[in-house]
């Protein structure tokens, strides 16, 4: 349960490093629609192998205490980073980012609490299994080209 070479986390250190580039693709300079193309390319190979590290981990019992770690924490950094994104481009107001962050923030020190308090464990497989899978449908308005009818091009700022 204490390996830390294990594909599962292979596949979760990636995830991690796709970040920055998700940020770069949704945030950066703009192309043609390639750069859509590319977005909803990553959006499905992030949530693919967010289920595809799991399942490895359970069928060849390669489980981690890294594991534990890495996968929820890429989880919340491509939430958060779509979230600010969102913001950013202003698909969303800021008002919405706070109260999803204060959310967000929330449920991480219940976690906290009721693991000292209560000895509750957290279960990614449990967790992973109950949630719906909320990133894919999150990145879709990033993914879409926004056409403004009364302005007859993009909307979004900075396109």
């Amino acid at each position: 349960m204490d390996r830390i070479l294990t594909i599962p986390n292979a596949i979760s250190a990636a995830r991690l490093a796709g970040v920055p580039v998700f940020l770069w693709l949704v945030l950066g300079p703009r192309t043609a629609a390639a750069d859509y193309w590319a977005v909803a390319l990553l959006i499905v190979v992030e949530a693919s192998s967010d289920w595809l590290d799991g399942k490895i981990a359970r069928a060849f019992n390669q489980g981690s205490r890294l594991g534990e770690v890495l996968n929820p924490a890429a989880d919340r950094l491509y939430i958060a980073a779509t979230i600010v994104a969102l913001g950013v481009r202003a698909i969303i107001p800021w008002w919405l980012i706070a109260v999803l962050a204060l959310r967000e923030l929330t449920v991480g020190v219940a976690l906290v609490v009721l693991r000292r308090r209560a000895g509750v464990q957290h279960s990614c497989r449990s967790a992973s299994s109950a949630r719906p899978p909320r990133l894919p449908a999150l990145c879709v308005p990033l993914a879409v080209p926004w056409r403004s009818p009364r302005l007859g091009r993009d909307a979004r700022p900075g396109y």
